[in-house]
């Protein structure tokens, strides 16, 4: 029978007591896949894309995958601390653990004080001066940890349901300062004027009869799409391309506004269209670091607030193009 011996690499054979030298074991704690090839695939993936990101725009596209290596390698590099732990308990040479070296007892300190400083950073904050300050429990959770990031599906609830009901029927057009004309503070209040938009289920609004395009938006199609809705994507905003028979919509976002050519096309097309209103969200970081340079960000705030602006499809312009 074979049993585990005291020292590593070694077994006892049956009664003989004579200590035989051994190759890799397999089970009982011991690795035995050599873990050399992963660690340099990893590795080669964590250097390679740290190195990258920060000449590349936009970023979110290398930073994402970044973040897929960090976890991999934060994972291996526990698996290796765990399963060298047991092995040491099940072999029995806890206590004949080699001396480190000054060079690794100070790699070993380096790494604990960078653990320790990132630990130590989510409870203090250095300003522009250079002063640290503590963050107050209230301040930690307003970190970007904890930000709400439903801010599009929520407005996609909200678009819903005015398309839904503007399909029904119900007269959803807020009143809008025609271009050209000055915005008096009178116009402003019969703007401001609400319209009660019924909150409806997905169940209610999969039986409405109702097509939502989007222009280059397929984040908030995904929502509108599970919030019941018949949605698709366009490359134009052409009516009557768009026509049907059924009450057809067309949102248009950040992305449309700076798709090149995109103001010239719709220059063209916007008598076709009746607006149904304007819906803020707040993107996150990685959308809002796709759509606009770092730099760019930094000196406008203003952006951190986007908007979709909802129209539907005119009749008079569907019935127009159906006669030609």
């Amino acid at each position: 029978t074979l049993q585990w011996g005291q020292h590593r690499g070694q077994v006892h054979r049956g009664g003989s007591g004579r200590p035989v030298p051994a190759g890799p074991v397999y089970g009982g704690g011991s690795a035995a896949i050599d873990p050399a090839l992963g660690f340099w695939l990893t590795a080669a993936w964590f250097l390679g894309l740290l190195l990258a990101t920060p000449f590349y725009y936009p970023y979110s596209r290398l930073y994402l995958p970044l973040a897929a290596s960090v976890w991999l390698a934060a994972a291996a590099g526990f698996s290796w601390w765990l399963e060298a732990g047991l092995a040491r308990l099940e072999l029995g040479w806890l206590q004949q653990i080699p001396k480190r070296s000054a060079t690794a007892l100070a790699a070993r300190v380096a790494s604990l004080g960078v653990l320790a400083a990132a630990i130590a950073s989510t409870f203090f904050e250095v300003d522009q001066s250079g002063n640290v300050t503590a963050l107050t429990a209230s301040q930690m959770l307003r970190s970007s940890l904890y930000q709400d990031r439903r801010s599009i599906d929520e407005v996609a609830i909200r678009i819903a349901d005015v398309c839904v009901a503007s399909a029904g029927g119900l007269n959803v057009n807020p009143p809008r300062t025609p271009r050209g004309e000055l915005i008096s503070p009178e116009r402003l209040l019969q703007s401001a004027v609400a319209v009660s938009i019924p909150q409806l289920t997905t169940e209610q609004r999969q039986q409405a009869q109702a097509l939502v395009y989007a222009f280059g938006e397929p984040a908030l199609l995904m929502h509108l799409h599970q919030a019941g809705l018949l949605v698709g994507p366009v490359s134009h905003v052409n009516s009557q391309q768009l026509q049907s028979a059924q009450p057809t919509f067309l949102i248009l976002g950040p992305n449309a506004w700076r798709t090149p050519g995109f103001w010239d096309q719709w220059t063209l097309q916007e008598a076709n269209y009746d607006w149904l209103g304007d819906f803020e969200y707040a993107p996150g970081i990685v959308t809002l670091m796709d759509l606009y340079p770092e730099r760019f960000l930094s000196e406008h705030d203003d952006v951190f607030v986007q908007r979709f602006e909802v129209y539907r499809v005119r009749p008079e312009a569907v019935r127009a193009s159906a006669d030609q």
